[in-house]
């Protein structure tokens, strides 16, 4: 093999260096040995390998040496006041607009949660009168409604199917007839009413009144060493005559005030229905006279 390498002078003056190459690369290579590598060669290899690749880098990539002049000294002089005021004017314009912003966001929020709350409240509390009022109303409604029919059917059973039921077969006619003026009389007393305040009359005018009568009663039974003062009655109650005279009266303006429209306009009528509620008044004026003794009450509770 080193016969075969060898290079002479003659052949590099002849100029022959692509045949001198072939002939190098062109000689027998013996072949590789088929034993294993060692692994401290292999990391050898490899790390020669990166060490070489690095200088390569670092020298292709190298940064001239910085300038070993001195840095000059940072001036001295003092800074302008309208630099400081200006810095500080933004600095507290930000922090400012920061402030206001979280303040504002917070101030909206807790004032947006206590008006919902407090609207959810007001519209719960309404709700709840609206229904308790209707409910009540309706209840109220239907428990009068109860009263009043129950009423008219004894007034009506006790009053006059006792003596009608003999007289005439009409199948209920009558009844129907009565039930529809005695609920528009309901009606006419209930508009009527409306009109009234009856909180004052009630807690007023019959205070008031109540109060006087008392005071004069208790005024004409004072002692006997004194002048008792006499008890001033109300006129009608002088004779029975006035009395009457005075359920009449009472009884026309009830009936003109509550009859239907349609039946208020005949004369005829009207005074038939306030001489039987003038005579029907009477009526019960003997009996609470009566109950008014003391044996006829004693008797009474004894038959009981």
């Amino acid at each position: 093999m080193s016969s075969q390498c060898s290079l002479t002078s003659s052949d590099r003056d002849n100029g022959n260096d692509g045949e001198i190459i072939f002939s190098v690369f062109s000689a027998s290579v013996p072949p590789l040995s088929s034993a294993p590598v060692p692994p401290f060669v292999l990391c050898t290899c490899a790390a020669i390998v990166l060490c070489t690749c690095a200088a390569i880098v670092l020298r292709t990539c190298a940064v001239p040496p910085l300038s070993s002049a001195p840095v000059p000294p940072l001036s001295s002089a003092p800074v302008p006041p309208v630099v400081l005021r200006t810095c500080a004017a933004i600095v507290l314009r930000t922090c400012a607009a920061i402030v206001l912003r979280t303040c504002a966001a917070i101030v909206l929020r807790t004032c947006a949660a206590i008006v919902l709350r407090t609207c959810a409240a007001i519209v719960l509390r309404t709700c709840a009168a609206i229904v308790l009022r209707t409910c009540a109303a309706i209840v109220l409604r239907t428990c009068a409604a109860i009263v009043i029919r129950t009423l008219f059917d004894y007034s009506y059973r006790d009053y006059i199917l006792s003596w009608y039921g003999d007289l005439s077969k009409d199948n209920g006619q009558l009844y129907h007839l009565l039930s529809e003026d005695f609920w528009e009389l309901s009606r006419q007393l209930r508009c009527r009413l409306a009109h009234i305040d009856i909180v004052k009359v009630v807690c007023n005018d019959v205070v008031k009144n109540l109060l006087t009568h008392f005071c004069d009663l208790k005024a004409a039974n004072t002692r006997q060493d004194e002048q008792p003062r006499p008890f001033a009655l109300h006129p009608c109650l002088k004779t029975s005559e006035e009395e009457l005279q005075f359920l009449q009266t009472c009884a026309q303006v009830l009936v003109l005030c509550l009859m239907p429209t349609r039946d208020a306009q005949s004369r005829s009528l009207r005074i038939v229905l306030s001489e039987i509620l003038a005579t029907k008044g009477a009526q019960i004026k003997d009996v609470s006279d009566g109950y008014q003794d003391s044996s006829v009450l004693q008797m009474t509770t004894n038959v009981y």
